[in-house]
């Protein structure tokens, strides 16, 4: 990815967000060729990296990007001047009625059984095995067409 030039080519899209401890900045090309898939709801740490819950009506649209290799992510360690991609994986949080923790399961993982019982809830959630901190952002996106870029307040 090429962030630092294409965010001089990118208009910001919506105001800065806070979502717990994170700030997140939506960044879209004006002359964007792909229509934005998702947004980020909210940011949760994981024992293995950080959460990044998704606003999306099609999360196999966002599947489909990863699997095509065009949703990227890139550390950015600020003080040193140095970058690093980051995988993502893509997930579901699913909320049983009879329960108020989420089972967190990969995409295409079935739903747990519980006797027949729809589930009260399902979020979707990229994974990316980081932490933030100072100097350090998060930058995913379909370059040139939007980024989002996370930071830690």
């Amino acid at each position: 990815m090429r962030v630092c030039t294409s965010i001089l080519l990118l208009i910001l899209a919506t105001p800065l967000l806070k979502a717990q401890d994170y700030a997140i900045m939506n960044l879209t090309d004006e002359n964007a060729v792909a229509a934005m898939p998702f947004s980020i709801s909210r940011v949760i740490p994981f024992d293995r990296g950080l959460g990044l819950f998704l606003n999306t009506n099609n999360p196999n649209a966002v599947s489909d990007l990863l699997g095509a290799g065009k949703l990227q992510a890139q550390l950015s360690d600020n003080q040193s001047g140095t970058e690093k991609l980051v995988p993502l994986s893509l997930g579901k949080a699913v909320w049983c009625p009879d329960s108020d923790t989420p089972v967190y399961l990969s995409l295409n993982a079935p739903l747990p059984d519980r006797g027949g019982k729809n589930p009260a809830r399902i979020e979707y959630f990229l994974e990316a095995a980081v932490s933030l901190g100072p100097e350090l952002d998060l930058a995913i996106g379909n370059d040139p067409d939007f980024i989002l870029l996370i930071e830690e307040r």
